[in-house]
């Protein structure tokens, strides 16, 4: 199964940086690597001179069996698929193509809703090392169309998952540390709407957390590590290039 969906990506890849493939062809002998895949045909033209869109097809039948292999394969079996699956649309959010880097991070978003929904179990952290790539994507991404939309669908993954129950089955446990590092890299982005986007998740995460401590004290109102993530996703405001939010966060910390 690895073999198989290691050779899906190759051919995603060909078929996105705009190379035939077919019998006969050199494809086996082009550069495939992370830096020119992403910079390679950002529109490819056709034997008519109109340019199109790179083909996703492969692509798209990647995450179709992902899809099924998440709910078939053992944890430990799927988390080897899962390294191979995700460090292809991790390049692949990275492309220069922000109509394909927004298919593969809605890829990553519609896998994750997926995964979610099985139960976390205790010390693995499979919910951690699943959103891991989110944190890769923000961080090299420079598309700021890109990076809004993977707030958004970071933003869409809390509303359904964040619970304070300790005894939910399909809450976020060790996946918050990836989702505030997202959040919190959002603070170093040049651009302000992304910054803002980040900030206002943030504050409304610091602010549920301090409205349960004050309703109840007779349940845990949050978790000890996401307590942990919190923090350290504002000191990254706090240490950020803008003073407005700089100032904030010191009012949130003190």
């Amino acid at each position: 199964v690895k073999d198989f969906i290691f050779q899906l990506c190759r051919v995603s890849r060909m078929e996105i940086a705009g190379y035939g493939g077919h019998v006969g062809s050199k494809a086996n002998d082009v550069d495939l690597t992370a830096v020119h895949y992403r910079k390679q045909h950002t529109l490819l033209q056709d034997t008519a001179g109109r340019y199109n869109q790179p083909d996703i097809y492969s692509l798209q039948k990647l995450v179709e069996v992902t899809h099924y292999n998440m709910d078939s394969r053992p944890r430990l079996i799927f988390a080897t698929i899962w390294n191979i699956v995700s460090s292809h649309l991790t390049s692949t959010s990275l492309h220069n193509n922000a109509a394909v880097a927004i298919y593969a991070v809605d890829s990553f978003r519609q896998l994750s809703l997926q995964f979610l929904q099985r139960e976390e179990l205790g010390v693995f952290e499979f919910q951690r090392k699943f959103l891991k790539p989110f944190e890769a994507v923000m961080s090299k991404c420079r598309n700021s169309s890109v990076k809004e939309f993977l707030l958004k669908a970071i933003e869409q993954i809390i509303l359904m998952f964040e619970s304070d129950e300790e005894e939910s089955s399909t809450s976020i446990r060790s996946g918050w540390r990836p989702i505030l590092a997202v959040i919190g890299l959002a603070s170093k982005d040049e651009d302000d709407k992304i910054a803002n986007l980040g900030f206002a998740m943030l504050t409304t995460q610091l602010r549920k957390s301090l409205l349960n401590k004050e309703a109840s004290s007779s349940t845990v109102p949050i978790r000890a590590d996401k307590f942990v993530d919190l923090v350290d996703a504002l000191l990254m405001y706090t240490s950020g290039p803008r003073e407005d939010k700089s100032s904030v966060s010191i009012d949130h910390l003190v």
